[in-house]
């Protein structure tokens, strides 16, 4: 038999009772932030939609883009083999490269943007959402 007196028993006793109140603290607060978690989870459903949405609009804009290309790309082919009117044209032409710059700057600006915030969002959701599926299960000790 062990060599535990009673008021050792008792000493241990209160300190597993000070630990088990403070382990229902601890999962009163994570049951709170858990519950506040699926709360959010329409929020993060609403911002992933619109990262989506905003992706699509990107894409769109990015084939108008390349449809000014093409059309820019002509004009200049056109201006090179001699097809245009004169200085007017040339300026035109020339006003409708700056536009085009500047279109693609934009563009450019606009996907280096999106890819940072897609690789940030994705960095952080796939190991969070494996540790979440991973951890999913009840714990026990038996009882």
């Amino acid at each position: 038999m062990s060599a535990d007196t009673h008021a050792d028993m008792h000493e241990e006793h209160r300190r597993w009772q000070n630990e088990t109140a403070m382990w229902h603290d601890d999962i009163g607060v994570w049951q709170a932030q858990y519950r506040k978690a699926l709360a959010d989870l329409s929020q993060l459903q609403a911002a992933l939609s619109k990262h989506l949405f905003a992706l699509e609009n990107h894409e769109r804009s990015i084939h108008e883009h390349e449809n000014h290309l093409r059309e820019h790309e002509r004009a200049l082919a056109a201006f090179k083999q001699g097809q245009h009117i004169g200085d007017l044209e040339l300026l035109t032409a020339a006003k409708a490269h700056q536009e085009e710059r500047a279109r693609h700057a934009c563009q450019r600006e606009y996907h280096e943007r999106a890819k940072k915030e897609y690789h940030t969002a994705m960095v952080n959701w796939s190991p969070l959402l494996k540790e979440i599926a991973r951890s999913a299960h009840v714990h026990s000790c038996g009882g």
